[in-house]
């Protein structure tokens, strides 16, 4: 859904709500698993009783201690600029959480998941991704392959009916209740019934849960090897399942326009929006321009200090390195307005624009500079339009001058602004190489002088 850019249409919103329910459903499965596996010969009721309260201890410790020195620990591991720290401060998290659950009783698997999620309401959380994101890949050709190898196909070929009638009760049932519960939250049934075709399969969370239930004892082998294969097989027909509900969407799809899906959660962060490289005093004045226009942004920055405070002033701030392209693709440079690059920093602004125009050609870039020769270097870069502090305060200087010698202020204003575009065309002339890309202002019509 995501690669095929339809996480934010309809199905997507409706897919994405129920995953999103059935990941945080994860936690009280595992706990009732862990109490299942640990009850002996005394009642389930019991044993569930005896264990929930250290257990509900540990989770509400982790989650009040990560809430506390989360924060103060990324900023700090943050300031020392190493990708290295960053990644073992990461680890860290993860592995000291697992270890709190498992010390309680639990399963390790439950105390990754909380400190997955706690890290995820972090300014950090978009580094983490990129750090962590080579490691996701290569892991999870490992539990695919690990998925593959475990399978039980002689038991299939054994018994291909059972499994066959299974596996299509399985995608049959769950399809008919997501396509229900869609329809009575006021999700058109096309999309209800596409949406439940794609849910309908098994989830790879089935491997973690049966896994944790068979070494516990709660699952007869026989049957957890039976489940798990129809959880592989069922979603390895995926693609053919979203290509089916596809169809039937277009099939049922209204006559008319149906109402915005205001019951389903709004994803924000795929909205367009203008991305802020850097939120020092520069990007502080874009911010609150934007702000003032009602244009949505995104600003990010690496220096940890700043993006806690400008998080707890309710700005939309995110941790993390410009430069990287991986980063900039999470914040959704493919779907941005404009990005603006306000970093005084010559090398690191001349990468990101460089990435940026490699990533998306139409994209407008505005970048401040130096001076006139650092523009003209991000005009052979790509940039949209590079703004060179001392041209600029030159020109504010000289209009300020000549308001207070009393120069009516209409020819003040179109002299500088004059003044401004041959200072421009000059700038763009000292990168005769470079592809000149015009602003949407530039590109629209000009209203007639009265």
């Amino acid at each position: 859904l995501s690669d095929s850019r339809r996480i934010t249409k309809p199905v997507g919103r409706t897919a994405f709500s129920v995953l999103l329910f059935q990941d945080l459903a994860v936690v009280p499965i595992l706990f009732i698993v862990q109490m299942l596996g640990a009850r002996g010969d005394a009642p389930v009721l019991a044993a569930i009783a005896a264990a929930l309260a250290p257990a509900a201890a540990a989770v509400a410790a982790i989650i009040v201690l990560g809430r506390l020195v989360l924060r103060p620990l990324f900023r700090m591991v943050a300031g020392a600029n190493s990708p290295e720290s960053f990644m073992a401060a990461t680890l860290l998290v993860v592995l000291g959480a697992s270890v709190a659950t498992a010390s309680a009783g639990l399963s390790m698997a439950m105390g990754a998941l909380i400190a997955g999620i706690l890290l995820a309401e972090t300014e950090y959380r978009r580094q983490v991704e990129v750090l962590i994101d080579p490691f996701k890949g290569l892991f999870l050709g490992v539990f695919l392959i690990s998925i593959g190898m475990s399978l039980d196909v002689l038991g299939i070929l054994a018994n291909p009916l059972a499994f066959i009638a299974a596996a299509l009760a399985l995608i049959a049932v769950k399809t008919l209740i997501v396509a229900g519960l869609a329809r009575g939250f006021g999700v058109p049934l096309g999309v209800g019934l596409q949406a439940g075709l794609v849910l309908g399969p098994g989830s790879e969370f089935t491997f973690v849960i049966m896994g944790a239930a068979t070494a516990l004892g709660v699952v007869a082998p026989e049957v957890a090897a039976f489940a798990l294969a129809i959880s592989a097989g069922t979603m390895a027909l995926i693609p053919l399942l979203d290509r089916a509900g596809g169809a039937l969407a277009k099939r049922f799809a209204p006559l008319r326009e149906v109402a915005p899906l205001s019951l389903l959660p709004d994803l924000h962060e795929a909205a367009p929006r203008v991305l802020i490289c850097g939120f020092g005093r520069v990007g502080k004045t874009v911010a609150d321009m934007l702000d003032v226009h009602g244009i949505p942004y995104l600003a990010i920055d690496s220096d940890a200090v700043e993006v806690a405070r400008a998080r707890k002033a309710g700005r939309p701030v995110a941790f993390g390195d410009a430069t990287n392209i991986d980063l900039l693709r999470r914040c959704g440079v493919d779907e941005a307005l404009a990005l603006v690059v306000t970093l005084d920093a010559a090398p690191r602004s001349a990468a990101i624009v460089e990435a940026a125009r490699a990533e998306r050609p139409n994209l407008v870039i505005v970048c401040r500079a130096r001076d006139e020769v650092e523009a003209a270097r991000l005009y052979k870069l790509g940039a949209t339009d590079a703004v060179p502090e001392t041209t600029e305060a030159s020109l504010v200087l000289c209009e300020q001058l000549l308001a207070d010698l009393g120069v009516p202020m209409g020819y003040v204003i179109a002299s500088i602004h004059e003044r401004r575009a041959d200072k421009r065309a000059q700038i763009q002339a000292m990168a005769p190489d470079a592809t000149i890309r015009k602003s949407r202002l530039a590109r629209a019509p000009q209203p007639e002088a009265e």
